[in-house]
């Protein structure tokens, strides 16, 4: 028997017993009955709108796994394309990202000797080589312009 089968026995029961609403151990008896009732139907009401929302909580559920498998099957192509990019981006061991130089390796004018030039010589404006001392200056001014990203030395 579930809780609404109960509350109507109850009730039934109540009804039954003929109690006479004005006798005062019998008031408190018909309260009580009817506080079950109301109580059930109330019980009733929230199971029913829990299942209700169950129901949308599982659609949204298959929904939100389609859209991941989506998004996945996506990033799958995007993966691809992604390694044929790389290969063209990596045209010089010097450069991390586009704007970014990690060094950069030149010929002493003097004495042939390869220099490495980090970044921060580069903002310096001047790096000595270390095979004769040669003073080298650098000039950034027209790196903004230039479209190949090449610099003075």
């Amino acid at each position: 028997m579930n809780l609404s089968e109960r509350s109507a026995y109850l009730k039934g029961l109540a009804e039954g017993l003929e109690l006479e609403a004005d006798v005062k151990p019998n008031k408190l008896l018909l309260a009580v009955v009817d506080t079950l009732g109301a109580l059930t139907e109330e019980i009733g009401r929230i199971n029913s709108e829990a299942e209700a929302l169950s129901s949308k909580i599982s659609a949204t559920d298959d929904r939100l796994e389609e859209f991941e498998d989506l998004l996945l099957t996506v990033g799958e192509f995007d993966d691809d394309d992604d390694d044929d990019d790389d290969d063209d981006d990596e045209w010089c061991d010097c450069y991390d990202d586009e704007d970014e130089i990690e060094e950069l390796k030149i010929d002493c004018a003097k004495c042939g000797e390869e220099i490495v030039i980090s970044e921060d010589h580069l903002f310096a404006g001047s790096v000595k080589c270390p095979k004769c001392g040669e003073k080298l200056e650098i000039d950034l001014s027209d790196a903004d312009d230039d479209d190949e990203g090449s610099s003075e030395f």
